[in-house]
């Protein structure tokens, strides 16, 4: 019986290990995302102000 419950807490470590893990890379995509956003914002506004389109 003590067997099983040390594979149970083992297991549930895991899985936040996973769930945490996952949660950390998917905040690092939308960081990224709106860094990518931002700088296209900014490349269009200077594109339109070297043609003196502003």
């Amino acid at each position: 019986m003590k067997l099983k419950n040390k594979n149970i807490i083992t297991l549930t470590q895991d899985v936040k290990n996973l769930i945490t893990t996952s949660q950390q890379k998917a905040i690092r995509a939308i960081d990224f995302e709106r860094v990518l956003l931002y700088w296209n914002i900014g490349k269009r506004i200077y594109k339109m102000d070297i043609n003196n389109d502003l």
